[in-house]
Protein backbone atom coordinates (compact mmCIF):
# COMPACT_ATOMS: atom_id res chain seq x y z
CA UNK A 1 0.00 0.00 0.00
CA UNK A 2 1.37 3.07 -1.15
CA UNK A 3 0.81 6.41 1.27
CA UNK A 4 0.55 9.74 0.04
CA UNK A 5 2.32 13.14 1.27
CA UNK A 6 -1.04 14.19 2.31
CA UNK A 7 -1.57 10.76 4.56
CA UNK A 8 1.99 11.30 6.48
CA UNK A 9 1.32 14.47 7.14
CA UNK A 10 -1.99 14.24 8.87
CA UNK A 11 -0.34 11.79 11.09
CA UNK A 12 2.56 13.19 11.67
CA UNK A 13 0.10 16.39 12.68
CA UNK A 14 -2.02 14.23 15.12
CA UNK A 15 0.71 12.74 17.04
CA UNK A 16 2.93 16.02 17.47
CA UNK A 17 1.85 18.52 20.16
CA UNK A 18 2.55 20.60 22.57
CA UNK A 19 2.51 20.54 26.47
CA UNK A 20 -1.01 21.13 28.04
CA UNK A 21 -1.90 23.78 30.78
CA UNK A 22 -2.08 21.54 33.49
CA UNK A 23 1.37 19.78 32.45
CA UNK A 24 3.07 23.14 32.67
CA UNK A 25 1.38 24.28 36.02
CA UNK A 26 2.20 20.77 37.18
CA UNK A 27 5.92 21.80 36.11
CA UNK A 28 6.32 25.33 37.83
CA UNK A 29 4.04 23.40 40.72
CA UNK A 30 6.81 21.28 41.25
CA UNK A 31 9.40 23.53 40.75
CA UNK A 32 8.23 26.06 43.24
CA UNK A 33 7.47 23.84 45.81
CA UNK A 34 11.87 22.71 45.45
CA UNK A 35 12.40 26.10 45.41
CA UNK A 36 10.66 26.47 48.55
CA UNK A 37 12.20 23.81 50.12
CA UNK A 38 15.79 24.46 48.91
CA UNK A 39 15.57 28.50 50.32
CA UNK A 40 14.10 27.13 54.00
CA UNK A 41 17.15 24.89 54.15
CA UNK A 42 19.33 27.99 53.20
CA UNK A 43 17.88 30.32 55.75
CA UNK A 44 18.23 27.44 58.60
CA UNK A 45 22.15 26.81 57.45
CA UNK A 46 22.48 30.26 57.15
CA UNK A 47 21.43 31.45 60.45
CA UNK A 48 23.31 28.47 61.93
CA UNK A 49 26.03 30.07 60.53
CA UNK A 50 25.60 33.13 61.95
CA UNK A 51 25.05 32.05 65.14
CA UNK A 52 28.44 29.67 64.79
CA UNK A 53 30.03 33.05 63.99
CA UNK A 54 29.04 34.98 66.98
CA UNK A 55 30.19 32.33 69.80
CA UNK A 56 33.16 32.47 67.71
CA UNK A 57 34.20 36.26 67.70
CA UNK A 58 32.68 36.37 71.01
CA UNK A 59 34.69 34.04 72.47
CA UNK A 60 37.70 35.82 70.75
CA UNK A 61 36.94 39.63 71.92
CA UNK A 62 36.48 38.16 75.65
CA UNK A 63 39.51 36.77 75.22
CA UNK A 64 41.24 40.04 73.80
CA UNK A 65 39.84 41.90 76.57
CA UNK A 66 41.43 39.65 79.22
CA UNK A 67 44.81 40.06 77.47
CA UNK A 68 44.64 43.57 76.81
CA UNK A 69 43.41 44.28 80.81
CA UNK A 70 46.79 41.76 81.57
CA UNK A 71 49.06 43.79 79.69
CA UNK A 72 47.45 47.44 79.83
CA UNK A 73 45.92 47.16 83.54
CA UNK A 74 42.39 48.67 82.66
CA UNK A 75 39.91 47.52 80.28
CA UNK A 76 39.95 49.13 76.69
CA UNK A 77 37.99 52.13 76.60
CA UNK A 78 36.27 50.94 73.29
CA UNK A 79 36.38 47.43 71.17
CA UNK A 80 37.55 49.68 68.37
CA UNK A 81 40.86 50.76 70.65
CA UNK A 82 41.84 46.66 70.56
CA UNK A 83 41.49 46.59 66.93
CA UNK A 84 43.77 49.48 66.62
CA UNK A 85 46.46 48.71 69.36
CA UNK A 86 49.33 46.49 68.78
CA UNK A 87 50.56 43.83 71.60
CA UNK A 88 54.18 42.49 71.43
CA UNK A 89 54.93 39.64 73.57
CA UNK A 90 57.83 36.87 73.05
CA UNK A 91 56.57 33.00 72.24
CA UNK A 92 58.28 30.35 72.17
CA UNK A 93 59.71 28.59 68.94
CA UNK A 94 63.11 28.24 67.60
CA UNK A 95 63.80 31.60 66.83
CA UNK A 96 62.37 32.92 69.42
CA UNK A 97 60.82 35.63 67.81
CA UNK A 98 58.38 38.39 69.55
CA UNK A 99 54.67 38.05 68.71
CA UNK A 100 53.71 41.93 67.08
CA UNK A 101 49.73 42.02 66.28
CA UNK A 102 46.78 43.39 67.14
CA UNK A 103 44.36 42.30 69.71
CA UNK A 104 41.25 41.61 67.87
CA UNK A 105 41.93 41.43 63.79
CA UNK A 106 40.13 44.10 61.70
CA UNK A 107 36.78 42.79 61.58
CA UNK A 108 33.13 44.44 60.11
CA UNK A 109 33.23 47.97 61.38
CA UNK A 110 30.25 50.70 60.80
CA UNK A 111 31.01 54.28 60.31
CA UNK A 112 31.23 55.04 63.86
CA UNK A 113 33.74 52.44 64.46
CA UNK A 114 31.64 49.88 66.25
CA UNK A 115 32.47 46.21 65.58
CA UNK A 116 29.75 44.56 64.02
CA UNK A 117 28.69 40.99 64.80
CA UNK A 118 27.47 38.51 62.33
CA UNK A 119 24.31 40.08 62.22
CA UNK A 120 24.82 43.32 61.23
CA UNK A 121 24.98 44.65 64.64
CA UNK A 122 27.10 46.42 66.80
CA UNK A 123 28.24 44.95 70.05
CA UNK A 124 27.72 46.19 73.07
CA UNK A 125 30.36 47.05 75.51
CA UNK A 126 30.85 48.13 78.74
CA UNK A 127 34.18 49.52 79.64
CA UNK A 128 34.05 49.84 83.03
CA UNK A 129 33.56 46.23 83.52
CA UNK A 130 34.59 44.72 80.52
CA UNK A 131 31.73 42.96 79.76
CA UNK A 132 30.88 42.73 75.92
CA UNK A 133 27.31 41.08 74.32
CA UNK A 134 25.72 40.75 70.99
CA UNK A 135 22.46 43.75 70.24
CA UNK A 136 20.71 41.12 68.13
CA UNK A 137 17.48 39.74 69.54
CA UNK A 138 17.90 36.65 71.60
CA UNK A 139 21.77 36.65 72.18
CA UNK A 140 22.21 39.22 74.22
CA UNK A 141 23.37 36.54 77.53
CA UNK A 142 25.38 34.67 75.23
Amino acid sequence: MKTTGQDRRSSSLSTAHGYSIVETLIVVTIIAVLAVVVFNRYERTALEARRTALKSELNNIRQAIVLFRITKGRYPASLYEMVQTRVMMPYADSAQRLFNNTYLEHQAIDEKMNLLDPFGLPFSYDPVSGVVRSAADGYAEW
